[in-house]
C-alpha cells in the first residue's frame, strides 16, 4: 500500500509498539472470526513503512473477492471505503478499514487481477488515528485517479460524511 521511499541514507523505519499490538489483535480476531481457517497466519511478517507497518496474509484457497469482502464485513465489522472494477472487468480493488480505536487501527486492501479471484489481503497497521485518517484520505484521492484516468467503475463507496464521522 505504501512504498518505503527511503533513498536518502536515513535509518529505515521500525515497527512501533502500537502497530505491533494492532497487528497481533488483528491476527487474533481474524483467527477467531474464521475458526475453520481461510487464512495462512503462521509466519506472517510485519514490515515497517514510513507511516505504518504492513503485512500480506495469504488465503488457504482462492476466494471470489466479493465473497471475501462480505465475510470480512460480516465477521470483523470492517467499513468498506470503496470497491472498483477496471473497464475490462479483469482488475478489482477493495479498501476496507477498521473502526479506528486505539487497539484496532488498520486498512485492508484486497485486489484481484483475475476477474474477481483473490489469493491474499494486504493489511496496514497504524499507531495513530490521525495518520490512519490521512491514509484513508489518500486512498480516496487514488480512487479519483482510478476513476478519472483509468476509467474504473465504482462498485461501492462509503459516504464521505460517514467516513469522517468514524474518525471523530
Amino acid at each position: 500500500m505504501e512504498t518505503n521511499g527511503n533513498t536518502n541514507g536515513a535509518l529505515p523505519p521500525v515497527v512501533s509498539e502500537m502497530a505491533q499490538e494492532n497487528f497481533y489483535n488483528f491476527l487474533s480476531v481474524l483467527e477467531r472470526s474464521f475458526p475453520t481457517g481461510g487464512f495462512i497466519t503462521d509466519g506472517v511478517v510485519l514490515t515497517p513503512r514510513n507511516k505504518c507497518a504492513e503485512t500480506i496474509i495469504m488465503l488457504q484457497k482462492q476466494w471470489m473477492l466479493e465473497d471475501m469482502v462480505e465475510e470480512l464485513n460480516k465477521r470483523m465489522n470492517v467499513n468498506i471505503l470503496y470497491a472498483v472494477e477496471s473497464p475490462e472487468g479483469q482488475h478489482y480493488q477493495v479498501l476496507a478499514y477498521s473502526m479506528p480505536f486505539i487497539d484496532t487501527m488498520y486498512i485492508i486492501k484486497i485486489e484481484s487481477q483475475q476477474f474477481g479471484v483473490t489469493e491474499s489481503i494486504t493489511v496496514a497497521f497504524y499507531d495513530s488515528i490521525d495518520v490512519m485518517f490521512d491514509d484513508v484520505k489518500g486512498h480516496l484521492q487514488e480512487l479519483r485517479l482510478l476513476v478519472e484516468d483509468a476509467d474504473y467503475t465504482i462498485l461501492e463507496q462509503e459516504d464521505a460524511r460517514q467516513t469522517f464521522l468514524h474518525f471523530n
